[in-house]
């Protein structure tokens, strides 16, 4: 018996530092590192104003092209609770049509926001199922009966939840993005002319692009299509993106409420959120309208049975404050049972997801900004596209700060101003959490009833918070872990990982952290492994009566600095008895966090 007890102990031993070999080895540090900065701080006053400042004067060197004459854009940052900052560019030459839409572009102006729309679509599911109107994993006949038997696509094994995270493998679009409305394209791509007579001709949709936008499309001309077309995957085979598949989650959602969708998503989303300054379906009064010159046809186009995956009008304020709300509930649907942030299938390369409906992207800040930080960053995006405007959301959960922008005009400065954005909020985030996290954390820490326990912790741009040195009962701690999980004998770091729990969740006091570690060292051998990358989260790798022995609680004063820490497993705790070293953000190196 106690040869096999020994054993399992050993075993589980070695399967633990196997994990850690796999983690620790070239992983990048582990990611969240802290909790979401508070920017809007006062403290930060300073910070956030010469980051706007900078941001404006970028754009403005960048709009200040003579191919953006007629582009007119829109910023807005905000955190979880408050607008950070907004900026907004009125295109030098504006449409003679409409009265020329706004004549200074606002927070409050309108554009169409296009397939961020299938945002407030995937809501609405949401909602729908936590009053029990629907499931996420039923098959799309159980609400659209009538397609049952129909056409050439697998009905029965098409999800409502592989719709919404474009994983059903249909095809991308309906009566829009067709080359046959394109004469001169076949003949560059050496297409074949088609004859406007052929069977083949008629059946494509009479609505939409296909009519010159003249007709919108409905319902009829939407279902009397689709059961013509094959499919383009199996479901759940391979993502892919479809326009399609929320034209049906717009027909499931109409079905299941007995109301239209556009007044479903009015009632029960755009109103009860207050996104009521010009956001809807129907185009707002061309006082509060961002025209594309040169594309005005499209800014009052009523796309109808479409509207579920790209007809909303929007502005940057309602937008702040729709991104305010997926910030602060993400993890709430679905009565707590679902996380809408997080990836439901890959997308192509290895870095890019789908959620629902989000495209998710990951990359290290030193990707982003100039930073000796691998920690991951996610982003959270949905972006869209209709003839004269371009739209794009991003949502960075580890700062809790969402960003819009909206274009009118030429699309290109899409990918410019938010390549701009991204990289200043980034930089000041960073900036931010270091000061916090020194402020906040940083310092020694000593059980007054016994001077052999310690706790020194520190923060630097490279390993984030991270314990620096640790004694027990005169017992070196860091050694101890070394000697038993480094079995090269090099050196460790000990990193701190919130859990983004409390102690008094009810009460959100006592900060749950784990300590995580990590080889000091990150330089790769001479022969490289594939699976040097290959990094398995696993937190909790050993207990102590009962208890993670890595989980370290912080207690926080009225004044948001710790007071006291907690080793759990070691039933004590430790007084914050003085800050080590000093910040600051102007300084080079890592030193300027470190501390002495």
């Amino acid at each position: 018996m106690a040869l096999t007890k020994l054993t399992a102990i050993i075993t589980s031993i070695v399967y633990a530092l196997l994990a850690q070999a796999a983690d620790a080895n070239f992983c990048d540090p582990p990611s969240p590192a802290f909790f979401p900065p508070n920017i809007s701080h006062p403290a930060h006053t300073k910070l956030l104003s010469h980051t706007t400042a900078k941001l404006s004067s970028h754009l403005n060197r960048l709009i200040s092209s003579y191919e953006y004459n007629t582009t007119s854009f829109s910023v807005e940052v905000t955190s979880q609770t408050e607008t950070l900052l907004s900026l907004h560019h009125t295109a030098r030459e504006r449409s003679t049509l409409y009265h020329g839409g706004a004549k200074v572009i606002n927070d409050t102006t309108c554009y169409r926001i296009a397939s961020i729309t299938k945002s407030f679509t995937v809501l609405a599911l949401f909602q729908l199922q936590e009053v029990g109107k629907l499931n996420l994993d039923d098959s799309i006949l159980t609400y659209l009966p009538d397609l049952n038997g129909t056409g050439h696509l697998p009905w029965k094994d098409i999800t409502i939840h592989s719709l919404a995270s474009q994983n059903a493998g249909l095809p991308r679009d309906f009566a829009q993005d067709d080359y046959v409305n394109h004469p001169e394209v076949p003949d560059k791509l050496g297409l074949p002319r088609l004859d406007p007579y052929s069977k083949q001709y008629r059946d494509l949709p009479s609505c939409d692009e296909m009519v010159n936008y003249t007709r919108s499309c409905d319902e009829d001309d939407f279902l009397d299509w689709i059961k013509k077309i094959q499919p383009t995957f199996a479901p759940n085979q391979r993502s892919s993106y479809s326009n399609i598949n929320f034209d049906l989650l717009g027909l499931v959602i109409g079905n299941v409420t007995g109301m239209s969708y556009e007044r479903y998503v009015t009632e029960h989303i755009l109103e009860p959120l207050g996104l009521t300054s010009g956001t809807g379906f129907e185009a707002p009064p061309d006082a509060q309208a961002a025209i594309a010159k040169g594309i005005e046809y499209y800014w009052s186009f009523y796309i109808g049975v479409q509207n579920p995956t790209g007809g909303l009008y929007a502005n940057t304020k309602d937008m702040s404050i729709w991104l305010r709300y997926a910030l602060s509930t993400f993890n709430a649907h679905a009565h707590g049972a679902l996380n809408w942030f997080q990836p439901t299938s890959w997308s192509d390369g290895l870095s890019t997801f789908y959620g629902m409906p989000w495209e998710i992207f990951r990359a290290k800040t030193s990707d982003i900004i100039d930073s000796k930080s691998d920690r991951a960053l996610t982003f959270i995006t949905k972006g869209g596209g209709l003839p004269g405007y371009t739209s794009w959301i991003v949502m960075i959960p580890e700062y809790s700060i969402g960003i819009t922008v909206l274009v009118a005009g030429n699309s290109k400065a899409m990918s410019e101003i938010a390549h701009i954005v991204i990289g200043e909020m980034v930089a000041l985030a960073e900036e931010i959490v270091l000061k916090e996290l020194h402020s906040q954390y940083v310092g020694r820490y000593v059980d007054h009833g016994n001077n052999d326990t310690t706790m020194v912790i520190k923060v630097s741009e490279t390993h984030g918070l991270y314990v620096d040195s640790w004694t027990s009962n005169g017992t070196d701690v860091k050694k101890g872990l070394k000697d038993f999980f480094s079995q090269d004998g090099s050196d460790i770091v000990l990193h701190l990982s919130p859990t983004l729990l409390y102690a008094n969740q009810k009460g959100q006091q006592g900060e749950r952290w784990r300590i995580l570690l990590r080889k000091a060292s990150t330089e790769r051998p001479e022969k490289p492994s594939v699976w040097d990358k290959f990094c398995v989260a696993d937190v909790e790798l050993f207990m102590y009566g009962g208890v993670a022995m890595n989980e370290l609680v912080f207690w926080k004063g009225e004044d948001g600095a710790t007071d006291e820490i907690e080793p759990v497993a070691y039933r004590t705790s430790l007084k914050r008895s003085a800050a080590v070293g000093t910040y600051s953000p102007y300084e080079s190196g890592d030193q300027a966090y470190i501390g002495s």
